[in-house]
This record gives structure tokens, sequence and C-alpha cells, in this order.
């Protein structure tokens, strides 16, 4: 069973991969010239933004920045109502 949990991440990664790299060739390198700096920011910007976010899922999961025990901000608590009308 874990055989097939590491193969379903592999392929998982694998695409994600292929995606972001995709992505990176059609709106970084296909418009840009070679070594400027608007492909270098590019770069960085379609190298940052995606471990970010698989980041930030991760740290939510997490309980990040607050403890998993801390009441979401959308719930009502000790009694209080809600007066959206």
């Amino acid at each position: 069973m874990v055989v097939l949990y590491v193969l379903l991440a592999l392929v998982v990664v694998g695409l994600l991969t292929g995606v972001h790299w995709y992505v990176w060739r059609r709106l970084v390198r296909d418009t840009t010239a070679r070594g400027g700096w608007a492909r270098r920011t590019g770069t960085a910007a379609a190298f940052a933004l995606p471990l970010i976010s698989v980041g930030a899922l991760i740290a939510g999961r997490a309980g990040a920045p607050f403890p998993s025990s801390a009441p979401s901000p959308g719930r009502a608590t000790s009694g209080s109502r809600c007066s959206c009308t």
C-alpha cells in the first residue's frame, strides 16, 4: 500500500512540475530576453509562488499561525449571536 502512495505522489509531483515548467516557458522564457531582469524576476516568481502555496497549505493543516484548538473567526462563540441581516 505504501508503494501505491509513493507512486501516486510521484505522478502528482511530475504533473505539477510539468505544468509549472510549461507555464514558465510560455509566460517567461518565450516573452523575455535572455539574462534580463524581467526573466530573472519571472523565473524567481515561477519558482517561489508554488512553493509558498504548498507551504501555506501545509502550515494551515498544521494549525499555523494559531493552535488548532483556537476557534475559527467565522464561528460564534460563548453564546453570542450573529446579527447578519
